[in-house]
């Protein structure tokens, strides 16, 4: 019959003579990296357009400070405010359209300056 029990040993697992090895620990999270890489960049291939096409269609989200109410309760507890984040909108502008807009700006400076 086997036993899986474990048994006491006399001689250490790792010697101490014997420095662990930098190379085996890195070894399979190399190995992991190198196979999941492609995808990770086909995946950020495929994420980026779709987000800055989303971006470009509702440039607009619910501002996180409030939900998009625009309003917040007072430090009091009492009364309601105007949401300090979005000045009462309840929206803010998304991170990619804000970039879309900066790049549009750059391109019409560009070419008002090349003409």
């Amino acid at each position: 019959m086997l036993h899986l029990a474990a048994t006491a040993t006399f001689t250490a697992a790792t010697p101490s003579n014997h420095p662990i090895d930098g190379h085996t620990l890195h070894g399979p999270l190399l190995s992991l990296a190198v196979h999941l890489l492609p995808w990770l960049l086909l995946a950020l291939l495929l994420w980026v357009p779709y987000y800055l096409l989303t971006c470009w269609t509702w440039p607009f989200a619910n501002c996180r400070g409030c939900g998009g109410l625009g309003k917040r309760r007072s430090p009091s507890g009492r009364t309601f405010r105007e949401c300090p984040r979005c000045g009462g909108s309840g929206s803010k502008l998304r991170a990619g359209r804000y970039l879309i807009n900066h790049l549009l700006a750059n391109r019409r400076t560009a070419r008002r300056h090349e003409h």
